[in-house]
């Protein structure tokens, strides 16, 4: 998601992709409330079953969201007592008592379950049924915070009501929502654009890092929460600077001077640059700039990472003729029908997996490109590099679409079944990879209950005038009605519906 204020008197233009797995019936649709008595409306994405809209725009106000992959959960390992270890443990030397309540999981067709929830100073027991003589782990959440509950379902269901400004935004909306952690970037229609996350945070004491789970003893409790005003946040008035802008792409969101660490696992800078870049460079925000830059298909990781390392590589560049064309005649653009762009990505797919087999490492997605990236620069691994490209240079690889970059969208209980003709569907061969803008993130796998993450949603947003939306899938959730995939083809095109609104 990104915001970007206009150098000259038309309002600031949001644009927002939240990136998902895909599939069918998807996750959002659009809707539009106008309240006559009060001249209000709100016109946006949401998903089905809530209220309002989470990205989408009102009279005054823009907003879009993206995770911001901060860490709001925490694990903590208990130590049961050893005289009662099913109902006490031991918490700063001294034995607890776990709070307890009943719960029945009713079952169709079979008798009902009833439970018991232990749950200690940190949150209820993940492993509540394990043997009691063993340690066990307990999970503590943002979304679970009894404290802020009732908050942050209001702020939910009022989230713009009343709203007429960024600041007002961030200080009676968002810093009441306990959780998801999202990134929210806004705009208002006096010209000021901002960010903030949502959230609460816990300010964890020294040693605690929340990359693991940790021993619940009593030395590594948190030190509470972080006050919200000193989370990320960051408001522009209008007038600041012409073509200000604000980018929030799932990339790291604040400086290694920052007082507090929010998480570890956030996804490298090349989108987050790439629009920077792109809209540092713009003379005037429209529509259609923001549109084009929602479309971007280069790979940046090849522009920014691959291509200048493997043109300083004389002796790769002098065995391999594909490689020393690539870096002559390759752009990064990612077109179907492109030659190139497949072959970065069977390289990287082949060293990250002959990388990860060979040391046992364990997979976490199909390609993994930062982790090429950094087998490709490691001297231990240069015999990796090696293979790879004999690899590639020795194989006939289809141009893209064919394979890399063709995409479906599986239906949600259908996929597997013999019945998924009905409700998967093929939309289209696409450009763009992992670290492109359009993020798209297709895989050579065939099956056809396989989920491919990219844009859910495209919005683009003219605060308080007009809204351009794409959605791959339809209004119906039913396979045999014409609304359950009549928006698939224009998504899947580049193509958006248009909402414009009047006095």
């Amino acid at each position: 998601a990104w915001v970007q204020q206009a150098s000259d008197n038309s309002n600031p233009i949001l644009a927002n992709d939240p990136h998902l797995d895909m599939f069918l019936p998807g996750p959002w649709h659009y809707s539009t409330l106008i309240i006559e008595s009060t001249h209000e409306w709100y016109s946006g994405a949401t998903h089905v079953g809530l209220p309002g809209q989470c990205a989408g725009s009102s009279n005054e106000m823009a907003w879009g969201l993206t995770l911001s992959l901060t860490d709001i959960c925490d694990l903590f390992i208990i130590a049961p007592d050893a005289e009662s270890p099913e109902t006490h443990y031991i918490h700063n030397g001294e034995k607890t008592a776990y709070s307890t309540r009943k719960e029945t999981i009713h079952v169709r067709g079979a008798e009902s379950k009833h439970l018991t929830i232990r749950e200690t100073i940190y949150g209820p027991l993940l492993d509540n049924y394990r043997d009691t003589q063993v340690h066990r782990l307990a999970i503590w959440n943002a979304a679970s915070q009894k404290d802020h509950a009732a908050k942050s379902l209001e702020s939910f269901l009022n989230f713009v009501s009343g709203i007429g400004s960024v600041s007002e935004m961030r200080d009676k909306v968002l810093h009441g929502i306990a959780a998801p952690s999202l990134s929210i970037v806004m705009a208002d229609t006096k010209g000021s654009i901002g960010y903030a996350i949502t959230g609460i945070h816990p300010n964890r004491s020294h040693g605690h890092t929340g990359r693991y789970p940790i021993p619940g003893t009593g030395e590594f409790d948190h030190c509470g929460i972080i006050p919200m005003r000193e989370l990320p946040w960051k408001v522009i008035p209008k007038g600041s600077g012409s073509g200000d802008f604000i980018v929030a792409a799932n990339n790291k969101i604040y400086p290694d001077s920052y007082k507090y660490r929010l998480g570890y696992e956030f996804y490298s800078t090349h989108r987050s640059v790439r629009i920077g870049e792109v809209l540092d460079a713009e003379e005037t925000a429209s529509m259609k700039s923001m549109k084009e830059l929602q479309l971007d298909s280069l790979s940046n990781i090849w522009i920014k990472s691959f291509r200048p390392w493997f043109a300083k590589n004389r002796k790769l560049k002098e065995k391999y003729p594909l490689l020393r064309e690539m870096i002559r005649e390759w752009d990064g653009t990612i077109r179907i029908g492109d030659r190139y762009a497949p072959v970065l990505w069977e390289y990287m797919a082949f060293i990250s997996g002959e990388y990860r087999t060979r040391n046992g490492v364990p997979k976490t997605r199909n390609v993994d490109p930062l982790l090429a990236y950094f087998l490709t620069v490691d001297s231990d691994t240069a015999y990796l590099v090696e293979e790879g490209w004999h690899y590639v240079s020795s194989k006939k690889v289809p141009p893209w679409g064919d394979d890399w970059g063709s995409l479906q969208l599986p239906h949600m209980t259908l996929a597997n079944t013999p019945f998924r003709s009905l409700g998967n569907r093929y939309p289209s061969k696409s450009g763009g990879d992992f670290t492109s803008v359009n993020m798209l993130a297709g895989s050579k796998t065939t099956n056809p209950d396989t989920r491919h993450f990219g844009p859910s949603l495209r919005l683009l947003i003219e605060t308080g005038k007009q809204v351009h939306y794409a959605i791959p899938g339809g209004f119906s959730e039913n396979p045999f009605s014409k609304y359950y995939d009549n928006l698939l083809a224009s998504w899947a095109a580049g193509d958006y519906q248009r909402v414009e609104f009047t006095d």
